[in-house]
């Protein structure tokens, strides 16, 4: 049986083996790509920002503490380094998209919004809907951004999301419903079409 992200992380604090690091590396190089990946757009910044997480990570390794869990920990990394990042940007990065339908054919905001090896390109249709998107969703401000991501994409409960981004969980709700509502005026779609999800256990 593989050994769980905390005992390799505790054991990595103890050792400092190399093959324990890259390990942690493997299992979570992915979800931090994807991460930085819908708020940014921009596969080099995501990849940049991705190994300085690591490096980070590698850094201050004594910080770790298992009460809190290894995913949430790179998150809270991985948001500060963007929030530095984002400030020193000229234009705000995009985010990411529902899995709620457009109302078009019963397509969902996610399948119009690409993932690391799609092509928004397919068509007239899907383009400039995906555009129309893509649009809305960077309105949205970098708090309501990063919440969506880890709520909707990162698959984070409302609980880990608070504790990977230093706030209540009664301002994960808040932030995610202000986003789908913000979402919703932008895009005009109806109410029943754009939901929260069931992510706060």
């Amino acid at each position: 049986m593989s050994k769980s992200d905390a005992d390799l992380m505790l054991e990595f604090q103890r050792t400092g083996r190399e093959e324990l690091f890259a390990a942690l590396v493997e299992r979570y190089k992915q979800p931090l790509l994807n991460f930085f990946y819908r708020l940014t757009w921009d596969r080099q910044v995501s990849e940049d920002c991705c190994q300085e997480v690591f490096c980070r990570l590698f850094r201050h390794r004594k910080h770790y503490v298992p009460t809190a869990s290894l995913a949430t920990f790179l998150y809270r990394i991985g948001r500060n380094l963007w929030i530095d990042r984002y400030r020193s940007l000229r234009s705000r990065p995009s985010s990411v998209s529902l899995n709620a339908e457009t109302g078009d054919g019963g397509r969902t905001f996610g399948s119009l919004v690409p993932g690391e090896g799609d092509d928004p390109s397919h068509g007239p249709e899907v383009k400039d809907e995906f555009q129309r998107v893509r649009r809305a969703l960077k309105s949205l401000t970098p708090d309501l951004r990063q919440t969506l991501i880890l709520v909707k994409y990162q698959g984070l409960k409302y609980a880990e999301a608070a504790e990977a981004l230093g706030v209540p969980i009664g301002t994960i709700r808040s932030r995610i419903h202000a986003a789908i509502e913000q979402l919703r005026s932008t895009l005009h779609v109806a109410p029943d079409e754009v939901k929260s999800g069931q992510n706060d256990e």
